[in-house]
């Protein structure tokens, strides 16, 4: 591991675990067993340090997503493992941790924002257009305006109090949302196909790596 994938990484556990506010330079030096110097050498603050951290887990979130529906056997899956990943990654996170970015580093925060609107949305269209075309989605569905309603669905992942008076996990609570929702949109070849990988293979009951 070359030394900025170590500082990348040892920054990444601790803003995960404490959030951004509350970890110092410091922090992360001694944490790494290493001087300030050499993490200036590479990052010259902390705001620099958290928007690479933040683009490189893009980068791979992007890449696993395309593998993700690349072993997908059809739209439905593809979905139910895109959501099952997002409750995973929400889950080691401290929810400090994106409320830190929001109120203290709005720049690095309109990266996410960006990706969000560009990329996850692009490739929710882009599973429910396949499904559309496996005959797993209803033809009278109008595909923008159930782009829309997952991406709620998707909004509120990242937004805890949105479950805080169901005292239910979140992956119950994601994984319902989901399945009510496909059941609206999905034909009945649809729902017996996600019927099919919800009993044999479902990917919220995966452990995450």
């Amino acid at each position: 591991m070359d030394l900025e994938t170590q500082i990348l990484t040892k920054t990444r556990e601790l803003f995960f675990k404490y959030g951004v506010k509350s970890i110092t330079m410091d922090d992360i030096a001694n944490n790494l067993g290493m001087s300030k110097k050499t993490i200036y050498a590479s990052f010259p603050d902390k705001k620099a340090l958290l928007k690479r951290m933040i683009v490189d887990y893009l980068a791979y979130h992007k890449d696993d997503s395309r593998c993700q529906g690349n072993e997908a056997s059809n739209a439905i899956e593809r979905m139910l493992m895109g959501a099952a990943s997002g409750v995973q990654f929400m889950e080691k996170i401290n929810p400090v941790f994106l409320y830190d970015i929001q109120k203290y580093f709005g720049d690095v925060w309109s990266v996410f924002e960006e990706y969000r609107n560009k990329e996850i949305r692009s490739e929710v269209k882009n599973c429910l257009q396949q499904g559309l075309s496996e005959g797993l989605v209803r033809n009278d569905v109008d595909i923008e305006i159930a782009v829309s309603m997952h991406m709620q669905h998707i909004d509120m992942m990242v937004d805890p109090a949105h479950f805080d008076t169901l005292n239910k996990p979140k992956t119950e609570i994601i994984k319902t949302i989901l399945i009510t929702f496909l059941n609206g949109i999905c034909t009945p070849k649809g729902i017996k196909a996600m019927q099919k990988i919800l009993e044999h293979h479902d990917p919220f009951s995966i452990s995450p790596k």
